[in-house]
């Protein structure tokens, strides 16, 4: 929450020690905050969604949080400002409200599509290296590599197509 003592969030974000290049390039960690931090007019996430350093990919296991990639040297800002932040979270791994209504294997199907598409649209921010690198690292540890260059590929070909006005 902000009060009195917080710090001018503007001037912590634009400081070198979060601008150095050097932590761009260290991948950035997925984690999960409760919506209700996020969306709290008083949380400082409205100053801190700006950042270089923070990407929020989407809500998830029911909306009641949000999936955010954030750079390591944001981790300190982020627990200053008491956000709950999850990083034991695996987004290939569907939760079990999933797994009741689908079943495992379809659950399991539904949430690597999920992750592949938040991946591409993340890796195609254009935020940097560190971003992709947290993406891919998961990619990979899940053996998901092949997938996700099907998924950019797919969504280059969708693009083309789309801009040739035949569909």
């Amino acid at each position: 929450m902000l009060n009195s003592e917080s710090p001018n969030v503007y001037s912590v974000i634009n400081s070198p020690t979060y601008l150095s290049s050097d932590a761009s390039l260290k991948p950035w960690r997925l984690c999960l905050i409760p919506t209700d931090q996020i969306e709290c007019s008083l949380s400082g996430w409205h100053q801190l969604r700006s950042a270089p350093g923070i990407y929020l990919a989407q809500k998830c296991i029911g909306d009641k949080f949000y999936e955010v990639a954030v750079d390591p040297s944001y981790v300190p800002l982020l627990q200053f400002y008491k956000f709950e932040c999850d990083f034991n979270y695996d987004p290939v791994e569907p939760v079990d409200a999933d797994i009741r209504i689908h079943g495992k294997s379809h659950a399991k199907k539904r949430a690597e599509t999920r992750f592949l598409r938040n991946a591409v649209k993340a890796i195609r921010s254009g935020l940097g290296r560190g971003l992709e690198l947290c993406y891919c690292d998961i990619a990979r540890s899940h053996g998901l590599q092949a997938p996700l260059e099907q998924a950019f590929l797919a969504e280059d070909i969708s693009e083309s197509y789309a801009n040739t006005g035949l569909f």
